[in-house]
């Protein structure tokens, strides 16, 4: 059986009208591209996504350019086996092709694990390793939606937003002055020709919800 998410989708319900999507995958890795329509004006985006555990996690941006390949990409957070630190499987716009791996160790006291102050260190095969701070600051509890700021030397290098789901966390990472969301899409239990969606981004800190429907399978 191929990858249930590959295809083109369409908005339902009350979205039937306003919602086309695009996923194009590179094995657990996939490229998106969005239109949205609404009151009469187009607007565009385009994703990047990771397919883990079933889920298909997204990061995406406002984008009228089809090739455009911003400073950003989507990243997971999964626990170690402490509660201390957490490892990070990822991938950029610029890489998309590539995975990159990494490791975050907490170093202030915080009861809520994806909360607090950390040391990361990144790897990935073009870059090699890269190191910075992170501080994530979860800032709607009830949802499980944080603010993310990494900084090198005290300057702040990217900004993020991040979406818990069970013990990991889903993030949307990249340049501090676009406006990235993180969107957790998951299919139908009863219709695979069916998902949901869960969106959230850095200028609304709530959840909001997509229906889509299959329009047109890929091999």
């Amino acid at each position: 059986m191929g990858n249930p998410y590959k295809g083109k989708w369409k908005g339902v319900g009350q979205y039937s009208s306003t919602i086309e999507v695009d996923f194009v995958f590179s094995e657990i890795m996939c490229k998106m591209r969005m239109k949205r329509i609404e009151k009469g004006s187009v607007t565009t985006y385009t994703g990047l996504g990771i397919l883990f555990n079933g889920t298909l996690y997204v990061s995406r941006i406002h984008s009228s350019e089809a090739n455009f390949k911003p400073i950003g990409g989507i990243g997971i957070y999964s626990p170690v086996g402490d509660t201390n630190s957490f490892y990070a499987l990822w991938t950029s716009f610029r890489i998309y092709d590539k995975l990159g791996s990494g490791v975050g160790v907490k170093k202030s006291d915080h009861d809520i694990f994806y909360e607090g102050q950390f040391y990361i260190q990144y790897y990935d095969v073009v870059n090699g390793f890269k190191s910075f701070d992170l501080i994530i600051d979860e800032i709607n509890e009830e949802e499980g939606i944080s603010l993310l700021n990494w900084s090198s030397s005290g300057k702040t290098c990217l900004r993020g937003i991040g979406m818990k789901d069970e013990e990991n966390m889903a993030l949307a990472w990249g340049d501090p002055d676009l406006a990235w969301e993180i969107v957790k899409y998951k299919l139908a239990p009863t219709n695979k020709s069916k998902m949901n969606g869960w969106v959230s981004n850095l200028a609304d800190n709530k959840i909001m919800k997509e229906e889509l429907l299959l329009i047109n399978q890929e091999n």
